[in-house]
């Protein structure tokens, strides 16, 4: 029995590889001399609310993805694999879409794609939503959920990470095509969001804080696999984890998360103030 389990396992991961690679080449031939859609990246960090801002875009009609890919992109190339990533997993398989979503939030799966090429990034087809949310919060919900991760390997992750948002956003150098959220604002300025997102990404359709659950919401390595995700909704009353955070951690990861968040500043647009 648990033979045969196996080889259906096995069959439908080899289907799966053939339907992907056959919408790659298809796509690949499909927009020879046209303009395929644009690209729009979460750049983020782990139990940052990159999950619930990729299910409110992807709401949005003219915005289509589903989470954490881990595409690397060395070439435009590349961007026809996304597309047949996403449409086959989404089981969408007409281009409709304005924006085609990634959402990134580790550096070693991108030390030889994204992260290096510049030209992607400084494309004016690209679009990035950077996404960082405060330590305390973030650090405690890593450790929570990652049980082998350590204080100080949280710690590294996160302060290496946003000074990795830094530099792209330093590469990228344009306040059109770049813009600044905190999880904070997307709970809790909700409105404001919503609307700075459809002016920033130019679309007809609002966006909304109800959002469809997708074939693939909660799936590990995809995305938040916490039951808030299913909510169907932002929900604003989160409990902070309650995992004890050392202060000297706190410290640091405070003055990583200050720096950034002043660098990202100089070069994103924001949420005005409420």
């Amino acid at each position: 029995m648990e033979k045969n389990f196996a080889i259906a396992a096995n069959l439908r991961n080899f289907m799966s590889q053939v339907g992907r690679q056959s919408l790659y080449h298809y796509y690949l031939w499909h927009f020879k001399g046209k303009e395929p859609p644009l690209k729009l990246f979460i750049l983020s960090h782990m139990r940052s609310g990159s999950s619930l801002l990729t299910h409110i875009l992807n709401t949005n009609p003219e915005v289509l993805g589903f989470g954490e890919t881990f595409t690397q992109y060395s070439s435009e190339k590349d961007f026809y694999q996304l597309m047949a990533d996403v449409h086959f997993t989404l089981r969408q398989f007409r281009v409709s879409e304005t924006y085609l979503l990634d959402k990134i939030l580790h550096d070693r799966i991108h030390r030889h794609g994204l992260i290096n090429n510049s030209d992607i990034l400084k494309s004016d087809k690209t679009f990035v939503i950077f996404l960082i949310r405060e330590p305390e919060s973030s650090l405690a919900s890593m450790l929570k959920l990652m049980h082998n991760l350590n204080q100080e390997k949280a710690l590294e992750y996160y302060t290496g990470r946003l000074l990795s948002l830094e530099n792209h956003a330093k590469l990228i150098d344009n306040k059109e095509r770049c813009l600044l959220l905190t999880y904070d604002q997307l709970c809790h300025q909700t409105e404001s969001v919503l609307k700075r997102l459809q002016e920033f990404l130019n679309v007809q359709h609002a966006f909304s804080e109800q959002y469809q659950i997708l074939r693939t919401t909660g799936r590990k390595y995809v995305g938040d696999p916490s039951a808030n995700i299913q909510a169907g909704k932002i929900m604003k009353n989160n409990k902070n984890v309650d995992i004890s955070i050392f202060p000297n951690i706190i410290e640091k990861a405070t003055h990583a998360f200050n720096q950034c968040y002043a660098s990202l500043s100089d070069y994103c647009l924001m949420i005005d103030s409420e």
